[in-house]
């Protein structure tokens, strides 16, 4: 069987390629591992709205990534993109929560 990835030739009773690793046959074990990968999208979309703009968009790039690596089966990349949006998420709402904190000690100082 011919690996539609890397063209390497691999035996016919190959679930995966041996020079790429790509899945030749999704087993149900596969299918079941890897249907729930999170994409962080909703998350990723209200800290954007919240004012983390910069940080919030790179997060909308990696969540929208997620669905088609998993059409796509390339199951690692999409879980790198899960994570890396999750965290690009938390890193937009920790800059909101401390751009907040600080408006509030400046306004506390100058209003004494």
């Amino acid at each position: 069987m011919r690996c539609p990835e890397c063209q390497f030739e691999n035996s016919d009773l190959a679930h995966h390629c041996g020079n790429c690793g790509y899945i030749l046959k999704e087993t149900e074990e596969d299918k079941l591992a890897h249907k729930d990968i999170p994409s962080h999208l909703g998350i990723a979309v209200i800290a954007t709205f919240l004012g983390s703009y910069i940080f919030g968009f790179i997060a909308i790039l990696y969540a929208s990534k997620v669905g088609g690596k998993v059409r796509n089966k390339d199951y690692v990349s999409a879980i790198h993109c899960s994570q890396r949006a999750k965290i690009w998420s938390l890193i937009s709402f920790g800059f909101i929560i401390a751009a907040v904190i600080i408006a509030f000690i400046v306004v506390m100082v100058t209003n004494n």
